[in-house]
Parts: structure tokens; C-alpha cells; sequence
């Protein structure tokens, strides 16, 4: 027997793990993966609708190699599958998902993948029960994210899990989104207490967060995300939480105040999301000694009080949202400290005094809200001059005065312009055509993290809500109405070719309506109404196809309505108060509309019973004119000396010369028909 050092025994050792492992990997396939864990995903994959073909490369026997399967370097066990709908942003619809989820199939498959680490099945369109019995084989899970695009959780996926189960696994990150795992909190979640990452959206839950359980986790936790549930109660501001940069709450139904949120408590929160919610008290200055904050996001609650003047401590703050709340005083003129500034919106408040000018330092500012409160001042000549990245400017609702800048058209991004019921005097500039985005119908809408940007727009006479998300990029709309404004409506408006909508009621604007108007073929709200306008409504707006809300109601129009396609629509309200205007829909008729339908329509015909008449009458002629020629002709072509050639030759050309004859008698028949007709009309309108 020979005699082995312990360097030498654990070298040994070690080859014959290598070579366990790479006998048992697929016998030396490169990419090759074990039998079972193969034939799982293969199983996993039947019970899939694989719409964009993301599982086409799952066939032979390196599964290793397969999209969105990653496997252990040395032992070659499964421990990744990443199957989420990366492109959640081209395609709606989701690429991989399931008609029904049973207990004995798709996640019992991938229960045999016992060596699992990670697995991400998110943004796609599962729906069916899950239950203990798809998971109780992944015990080395740590990652484990789950949800459908579908937020209805009616038809979505449920986890019926029951109260005494303990999962084999410690999770340091949960992803549940459009999932119901409510309505009391999740009790096998609270058994994991190594969580770094958690997220439960839209999960159905309405109870109260686990005080002991989120005590355990606060060490870790670097992002907690709750958002979209009923969850209520306190906020849980009263631990510490070291680690903490986002804090996601909104659209819940938390209670309280802010006054737990101290800096000493979460020193590295960078995201705040508490919208939508039942929060009330002030806002602490404490919250500006956050130095790391980017984004805070307050929109819809109760706060009142001022807003905490201490924004310079804010070097990296990017969304400020305080919307719809009951904030007072004046807007703090430290907010121009922090230059990275992007979104502002402190609309639906009782702001009061003016616009400050430190604001102009924030040059990257792109969406400013200030509408609905009770600002004075002018509309300040820099926002058009130093906030070039400008695409979305609100000041309507409040006691603005002065004029329209000029220098507002120097912003080429801007594409949702919102001045209306303010004080402002003036004319229209006559620049607007230097608004580039509103002519070229390209806007660009960057999503900053989690933030979701919301903006209220009054169009077709309601008010609208649009996102980033979907549609906020889409919208092109200008709203100078109720204010003082004068003068004509400036003719290069109508070079504004991706405008959908445009407000410019309840001012004292005269002149005519631009016949170019025409050109707005995008535009589906048009209000013009309760100003001075005068002449005719262009017959150019039959070609507005899109044009869905017209107002030009308490006007001095005049002259017959426009018809087509989309204006035949419309009812009466768009034209009250012109009692000029004739014809449809109004019930006043133009003058000579008698006339023109005696004219089109003779004694009560219709138009198609005078063309089938017209007809009639050309095929009478050519069969009168066939049967009467040859009855002659052909009494002379029997006879032996019309039968030679050079007769036959001659009769052609009579016939021919014949023919002729007739065609222009028939032309001139019907020049002279025509002609009595006119003369008939002419004497009928001079008829007393």
C-alpha cells in the first residue's frame, strides 16, 4: 500500500470531483446540462404560447446554451432562468405565457430544477393557482420574480399558499407584481428574512405591513416597494433602515405625517414615493437633508403648510411632485439651487405670489406644473430664453398678467403650451411657427426610474389624464383660452401641423378664421368660441378628418356651414350664437337652397332617375339610327349592282360619312338642351 501525504490525499480529492462533475454534465457536450433538468425544461416549454419564438433555441442537448438558461460553471446544474418580457416597451403584449396553470404542470416542471438560484418569469401573461407544491424543490432559490402585464387581478395569477408552510429557501430579492397574494399579508413572507430587494405590487393585500417582519429585514433592505395594494396603517419611518435608497408606498392607504422621516433613519434614501395616499402635517425640513434624494414624489394627499425653504441641500434632486395637496405661501426661491432639476409640479395647491426667477438656473427643467393655484406676476420673459429643454409648460388657473412672451417660441421642444383663465392681455405671437416639435410631430419622453409622471389636460371639453408611459408624448396641444387676449388669430398657427388640439375661447380676438387652416390635419379639438371672429368658416375645414370637437359658438360668422365627412358629425351647439351662419345642422337654410334643388333635381326626380332618363334617350337614338340606315341600305345591297366591290366600297364611306352626322347632331341636340335648360333657371330666379 502506498502512503499519501494529506497535500497529496486532497488533490486526489479534488480530480475526482472534476471528474464527477464532468462524467455527470452531459458526458462531455459542450453546454450540455443533466437529462432531467433538460427534460424539465423541455416539459416547461410544451405548456408554453411562445408568440416571438424567445424559446426557439431550446432544442438538443445543450441547454446550457439555451436564451435565458444559465447554468453553474462546474457542476453544470441549472441556476438561471430568465424568461421576462424584455421587450414589455415594443411589444404590449407579452411573448411567453400560458393559457392555464395547473398544479401538475409548468412550475412542476421547473420544480425539478432543485439547483435553481434565479428565476425571473416576470411581465408576461401567466394565470392559474400557484401553490407550495411548484416551489417546495427549489431550496438554493434566492431571486425569485413573478408577475403578468395584466394588473386586473380577476384574471391573473393567485397564490394559494397555506398559512403553515415554511419555504425551504431564503429569498434575498422577491419581484410579485399584478399577482393576488392578499388579502392578508403573505405569512410565508414574513419568513424570509434576508430580503434585500422587495416588491409587491398590485398584489390584492389589505392589511398592515408585519412590524416584526420588516424590523428584521430594515438592516438589509436596500429598496422596498409596495405600491398599488390597500395596505394602511402608519409609515414605517420609525426604524432604521441603513441600507434603504428607494421607498415605494403610493397608491395605498397609509395614514400619519411625515415627522419620523429623519435623515439619521434612512441616510442613503434616494427615491421616495408616497402619492396617492392619506398623509397629511407638513412637510419637514428634515426632508431637504436628504443629500442623496433624486426623486420625491408626495402628488395627492393632505399635506398643508409651506414647503421647506432649505432646497439647496438638495444638489442631486431631479422630481420634485407635491401636486394636489394644500400647500401654501410662496414657492421657495431656493429651488433654482439644485440645477439638475427636471420635473416640477406643484399644481392644484394655494401657492400665491410670483414665479421665482431662480428657477432660470435649472436649464434642464422639462416639465413645469404650477396650474390651479393663485400666482401674480407676468409669465416670466426666461422661461423662453433659458429653459431650452421646456417641453411642457401648465400655468392655466391662476392670476397671471401681462403679455405672451415671444421668447416662448423659442422653446423647440414644447408641445403642451397651457395659459388659459389667467389675466393675460395682448396679442397671439406671431412666432408660433418656430415651435418645432408642434410642426415636425416628434417629442422625446425619457422615464426617470420608477417616477410616473402624470399630466392633466383639458381637451374636447373635459379634462384628461395622460402618463409618460403611454401617451404623454403624444399629446400637442396649445390652450390660450379665458384670458384678455386681442387681435387676429395669426396665420403661421396653422404651419403647426402635428397640433391635436387648440383653445383659444373666451378672449376678444376678431378678424377671420385662417382659411390655412387646413393644414391641421392631425387637429381633433378646435374651440374658438365666445370671441369677435368674423366672415365665413373656411370651406377648408371639410378636410379636417380627424376634427372630432368643434366650438365656434357666440361669434359673428356668416355664411353656409362647410360640409364633409367628419363636420356632418358635429350637431348645432358648434355654431349658437352666429346668427348668420346657415345650413346643416342649423335649422336655418341659405338663401337659394330652393333654387339649387330645383336645378340638381327637376319636378321631384332624383339625380340617378335623370341620368338613367339621359341614358335611356342615347340608346334609343343608336338603335334608331342602326335600324333605319340598314333597313335602307340593305334593300340596295341586294340588288346585282350595288353587289359589286367597288359599291360595297362606297357604301362604306357613306356609312361612315353617316355615322359621323349623327354624332355631331347629337352633340349639338345636347349643347341646345342645356342651353334651354340655363335659360328656364335664368328665368325662374328672375321670377318675382
Amino acid at each position: 500500500m502506498v502512503n499519501l501525504n494529506p497535500i497529496s490525499h486532497l488533490i486526489l480529492h479534488l480530480l475526482l470531483l472534476l471528474f464527477l462533475a464532468s462524467s455527470g454534465s452531459g458526458h462531455g457536450v459542450p453546454g450540455s446540462c443533466f437529462k432531467e433538468e433538460r427534460q424539465a425544461l423541455l416539459s416547461f416549454k410544451h405548456d408554453l404560447v411562445d408568440r416571438f419564438g424567445r424559446l426557439s433555441s431550446w432544442v438538443g442537448h445543450a441547454c446550457c446554451q439555451w436564451q435565458g438558461i444559465s447554468c453553474n460553471n462546474r457542476t453544470s446544474h441549472v441556476e438561471k432562468m430568465d424568461l421576462r418580457n424584455t421587450y414589455r416597451d415594443t411589444y404590449p403584449s407579452s411573448w411567453v405565457w400560458n393559457v392555464t396553470w395547473f398544479e401538475d404542470s409548468l412550475l412542476t416542471d421547473l420544480g425539478q430544477l432543485s439547483q435553481l438560484v434565479d428565476l425571473d418569469l416576470s411581465q408576461n401573461s401567466w394565470n392559474g393557482i400557484l401553490t407550495e407544491a411548484h416551489l417546495m424543490n427549489l431550496t438554493r432559490l434566492e431571486t425569485f420574480r413573478i408577475g403578468t402585464d395584466r394588473p386586473a387581478l380577476s384574471s391573473s395569477l393567485i397564490f394559494n399558499v397555506t398559512d403553515d408552510w415554511l419555504p425551504p429557501f431564503n429569498l434575498r430579492e422577491v419581484y410579485i407584481q399584478n399577482c393576488r397574494a392578499g388579502p392578508a399579508f403573505p405569512v410565508w413572507l414574513r419568513s424570509q428574512t434576508q430580503l434585500v430587494h422587495v416588491l409587491l405590487d398590485n398584489t390584492g393585500i389589505s392589511d398592515r405591513i408585519p412590524e416584526e417582519w420588516l424590523l428584521k429585514i430594515s438592516s438589509q433592505v436596500e429598496s422596498l416597494h409596495l405600491p398599488n395594494n390597500d395596505i394602511g396603517g402608519k409609515l414605517p419611518f420609525q426604524f432604521k433602515f441603513p441600507k434603504i435608497t428607494v421607498i415605494d408606498l403610493r397608491r395605498s392607504q397609509f395614514e400619519g405625517t411625515l415627522q419620523q422621516l429623519l435623515p439619521t433613519n434612512v441616510p442613503l434614501l434616494e427615491q421616495l414615493y408616497l402619492s396617492d395616499n392619506h398623509l397629511k402635517g407638513s412637510i419637514p425640513p428634515s426632508i431637504c437633508q436628504l443629500p442623496n434624494m433624486t426623486i420625491l414624489s408626495l402628488r395627492n394627499n393632505q399635506f398643508s403648510g409651506e414647503f421647506p425653504q432649505e432646497w439647496s441641500l438638495w444638489s442631486e434632486i431631479y422630481v420634485v411632485d407635491v401636486s394636489s395637496n394644500n400647500l401654501s405661501g410662496n414657492i421657495p426661491s431656493s429651488m433654482g439651487i439644485p440645477s439638475y432639476l427636471g420635473v416640477l409640479k406643484m399644481n392644484n395647491n394655494l401657492f400665491a405670489g410670483e414665479i421665482p426667477s431662480s428657477l432660470q438656473n435649472c436649464s434642464g427643467l422639462m416639465d413645469i406644473d404650477f396650474s390651479g393655484n393663485k400666482l401674480t406676476g407676468i409669465v416670466p420673459v426666461w422661461m423662453g430664453s433659458k429653459l431650452s429643454e421646456l417641453q411642457v409648460l401648465l400655468l392655466r388657473f391662476n392670476f397671471l398678467s401681462g403679455n405672451i412672451p415671444q421668447q416662448l417660441c423659442n422653446l423647440q421642444y414644447l408641445h403642451i403650451l397651457d395659459l388659459s383663465h389667467n389675466n393675460i392681455s395682448g396679442t397671439i405671437p406671431m412666432c408660433l411657427s418656430n415651435l418645432t416639435t408642434l410642426r415636425s410631430h416628434l417629442s422625446f419622453w425619457g422615464l426617470y426610474q420608477d417616477y410616473d409622471e402624470s399630466t392633466t389636460v383639458i381637451m374636447k371639453g373635459r379634462e384628461l389624464v395622460y402618463d409618460v408611459d403611454h401617451t404623454l408624448h403624444l399629446v400637442m396641444s396649445i390652450d390660450f383660452s379665458s384670458n384678455n387676449l386681442e387681435g387676429e388669430i395669426p396665420e403661421d398657427i396653422s404651419s403647426l401641423v402635428a397640433l391635436v388640439s387648440m383653445n383659444l375661447s373666451r378672449n376678444h380676438l376678431v378678424g377671420k378664421i385662417p382659411w390655412k387652416f387646413r393644414n391641421l390635419s392631425k387637429l381633433e379639438t378646435l374651440d374658438l368660441s365666445y370671441n369677435h371672429l368674423s366672415g365665413e368658416i373656411p370651406q377648408s375645414f371639410s378636410s379636417l378628418t380627424s376634427l372630432s370637437h368643434l366650438n365656434l359658438s357666440y361669434n359673428n360668422l356668416s355664411g353656409r356651414i362647410p360640409s364633409g365627412p367628419q363636420l356632418q358629425t358635429l350637431d348645432n351647439s358648434s355654431y349658437t350664437g352666429n346668427p348668420s351662419l346657415c345650413g346643416f345642422p342649423l335649422s336655418t337654410k341659405c338663401q337659394g337652397d330652393d333654387t339649387i334643388r330645383k336645378q340638381t333635381f327637376p319636378e321631384g326626380d332624383s339625380e340617378d332617375e335623370d341620368h338613367i332618363g339621359k341614358l335611356g334617350f342615347y340608346i334609343s337614338m343608336v338603335l334608331g339610327f342602326v335600324i333605319g340606315f340598314w333597313g335602307v341600305c340593305g334593300t340596295l345591297l341586294i340588288k346585282k349592282r350595288w353587289s359589286n366591290s367597288n359599291s360595297w366600297n362606297r357604301l362604306s364611306i357613306l356609312t361612315f360619312l353617316a355615322f359621323l352626322l349623327f354624332v355631331f347632331g347629337v352633340a349639338e341636340d345636347h349643347r341646345a338642351i342645356k342651353e334651354l335648360a340655363a335659360t328656364d333657371v335664368l328665368l325662374l330666379n328672375l321670377e318675382p
